[in-house]
């Protein structure tokens, strides 16, 4: 029997009838596009293309075409070009048409050399992915240029624009310009969206972006801006922005694992999104170029609901503005969170606005030696409409500059309702006094630094920084650090600290780490899980098992004041006492003094026996510790050891005051170690 052999255009035509007989649906777009092969070197335009050995040569071949839906554009690597690559038509949600590379060497490179414009451009294009480009647009005079440029002009929603893996670099743009909007459009990586008559506004359909991914790109050496989105559609309330529309966000916008260096302005700025992710970006030396002009690492405008976070920015330059981020003019509900600041001239962070900025969160970021020249500082604020801001859980260490500063304070022009919560504050040098206008303090950790009258749960003493490994690393805490467990709850925090380790672990930490309990960390302090009662001068009484070393409200910690105080004195009694038998070996108490309390006479501690009398503890009074000595007033820490391990529900403790000159004892805290087992 003889097999019969089919040609491939039989074969199609059968297929075909098939199809039809049988009516089985055929979508075009499902269909794969063409593959396109451009070589600068061994290429022919007059050639298909669609084999590398029938490659095009220029990239006026390639603009001279309307490509569809999955087609795939690939340029030879380790070939050049010179001058605009600007190619024709839009793919489809299942079928993207991608720019790429083939074969063996470096990214294919093409120089652009333009007096303006961008050398890879899409206009009211979309499905379009570019990857593995190196891109230049150098010139002897600065200019209106870019690297990669996507525009939507009047286009309504253009979806997925994906830039992945390309190296930019030596974009000669202008750093000279005022202005957010369209002025800062050129430099590496910028995406558009403007309208043909922007001073009228005739014709304008409101546009914006969807899907947006630019991810794994090196853009270096460069102005005006290194990764930049702006839109003509920002404008609400009262904006004063010229040449602009009423606020329209672009949707689903990622900058992940971006390296951006050496950028004469700024380095990412997010404008008009809503719901923007920017992760995963290293940024240095932002602002290099300033000109007398203002910029920042990484930052926002007029965008809602994002989050920066897993960044490292670093070495932005002087203090125009110069500092890492920025909670510009119209942002709401946005979030700082994981990052990694260090070293930036103008500092870790700028709020501003004239219109709203508020409800922003700063949590769990780590910054070293920000605002490391002169005239600088860590934050800076103003704008009466700068408000609702809260910072928490990070780690702040900073030299001979300020912490926080009200830009705005001689024209009463101030930021208010800016919350600190939950942050170490270590200052390596100089002497400050934190500002406190517009600012709350509460469970914050303060070390080279004084604390602040109003938290009264400070943390007044060296938060034993871990000093080992690299980087980051350094700035964990030990073990024995008083910053464990002395933090207050926050709720919808995140759910997990700087390192990814799960929110809480105990109490709260304070500082950019939930410290995990290792072999010899301090065990559970059972006196948190205490009911207590106690006959102090305030009816506070919880403060005592909070870990915080509080000496702000003195008064709190005296014993009870009366007019008539016996001779011999008074005495302090705190009452512990627990819903089950707890098994105790040892007990610390933080001691007070001050100009009115001094240290206790006579310490007796008392259990309930088994006949449910009170009975009298025996025990070993430890050497005192001293954990703070400030303005004369000192606490100092003994630890009391009974003879052996005791199980209790109920535990009295009662403090005896001298009857010599000061006749108040003061305390301060309470730990009691859980031991287990007895």
């Amino acid at each position: 029997m003889k097999i019969r052999k089919w040609s491939m255009p039989v074969l199609l035509a059968v297929l075909f009838s098939y199809m039809l007989v049988f009516q089985i649906p055929v979508n075009a777009e499902e269909l794969p596009g063409k593959t396109y092969y451009i070589d600068a070197s061994g290429g022919n335009d007059s050639a298909s293309g669609l084999e590398p050995s029938c490659a095009w040569k220029t990239l006026d071949k390639v603009n001279g075409m309307v490509f569809q839906p999955g087609d795939k554009i690939l340029l030879k690597a380790g070939e050049t070009w010179e001058g605009k690559l600007w190619p024709k038509g839009s793919g489809s949600e299942n079928n993207p048409i991608v720019i790429d590379r083939y074969g063996e060497g470096s990214d294919p490179y093409i120089k652009g050399n333009m007096e303006e414009g961008a050398v890879v451009y899409l206009y009211n294009q979309q499905y379009w992915e570019i990857n593995h480009l190196e891109v230049t647009n150098t010139a002897a005079v600065k200019g209106d240029r870019q690297g990669i440029c996507f525009e939507n002009q009047d286009a309504g929603t253009l979806k997925h624009i994906y830039i992945k893996n390309c190296n930019i670099h030596d974009v000669t743009g202008v750093e000279i310009t005022t202005g957010v909007g369209s002025s800062k459009c050129n430099g590496g990586i910028i995406g558009k969206i403007s309208t043909k008559n922007p001073s009228t506004g005739e014709g304008a359909v409101q546009s914006k972006w969807e899907d947006i991914l630019i991810d794994g790109n090196s853009v270096k050496n460069l102005g005006r801006e290194g990764i930049y989105f702006y839109s003509y559609w920002s404008v609400r309330w009262n904006l004063d922005e010229p040449d602009a529309g009423a606020y329209y966000p672009s949707e689903k916008v990622v900058v992940s694992n971006n390296t951006v260096e050496n950028i004469d302005g700024d380095g990412i700025v997010i404008t008009c999104c809503d719901a923007a992710v920017v992760e995963k970006n290293f940024v240095r030396a932002a602002n290099s170029r300033p000109n007398g002009k203002y910029h920042a690492g990484v930052w926002m405008w007029s965008s809602d609901n994002c989050i920066f976070r897993y960044n490292e920015v670093c070495e932005t330059k002087t203090t125009l503005d110069g500092m890492a981020f920025d909670f510009d003019n119209c942002t709401t509900g946005n979030i700082y969170e994981y990052n990694y600041s260090h070293d930036n001239e103008g500092g870790f962070i700028l709020l501003c606005s004239s219109n709203k900025s508020s409800g922003n969160i700063v949590r769990y970021n780590l910054s070293v030696n920000d605002g490391c020249v002169d005239n600088s500082q860590v934050i800076m604020m103003y704008g009466a409409n700068t408000k609702d801001i809260s910072f928490y859980n990070n780690t702040f260490v900073y030299g001979d500059t300020l912490f926080v500063r009200q830009a705005h304070k001689a024209s009463g022009d101030n930021a208010s309702n800016i919350s600190f919560k939950n942050n170490i504050i270590y200052k390596t040098g100089g002497e400050e006094t934190l500002e406190t206008l517009g600012c709350t303090y509460d469970h914050n950790n303060y070390y080279g630094v004084g604390s602040v009258a109003s938290d009264t749960h400070a943390v007044i003493e060296n938060p034993l920084f871990a000093e080992t490994g690299e980087k980051t690393e350094l700035f964990k805490i030990q073990d024995t650090s008083p910053c464990v467990d002395a933090g207050a709850v926050i709720n919808e925090n995140g759910g997990k600290d700087y390192w990814g380790n799960e929110l809480y672990n105990g109490l709260p930490d304070i500082g950019f780490e939930e410290h995990g309990k290792k072999d010899g960390a301090k065990p559970d302090n059972l006196a948190v899980q205490a009911e207590l009662s106690g006959n102090f001068h305030s009816a506070e009484t919880e403060r005592l098992k909070d870990g915080a070393y509080n000496t702000t409200a003195s008064s709190d910690l005296w014993t009870t004041w009366e007019e008539d105080i016996p001779e011999e004195g008074n005495s302090g009694i705190v009452t512990l006492k627990w819903n089950s038998g707890q098994n105790i070996k040892n007990v610390t108490l933080y001691h007070y003094t001050d100009s009115v309390s001094a240290k206790p006479a006579e310490i007796r501690f008392c259990c309930t026996g088994g006949d449910g009398q009170e009975q009298n503890v025996d025990y070993v009074a430890g050497g005192e510790t001293e954990v703070l000595a400030s303005d004369g007033k000192v606490i100092y820490a003994v630890t009391y050891t009974f003879p052996n391990v005791l199980e209790m529900d109920h535990l009295k403790i009662e403090l005896k005051a001298s009857g010599q000159g000061n006749k108040c004892v003061g305390l301060s805290e309470i730990v009691i170690p859980s031991v287990g087992e007895k």
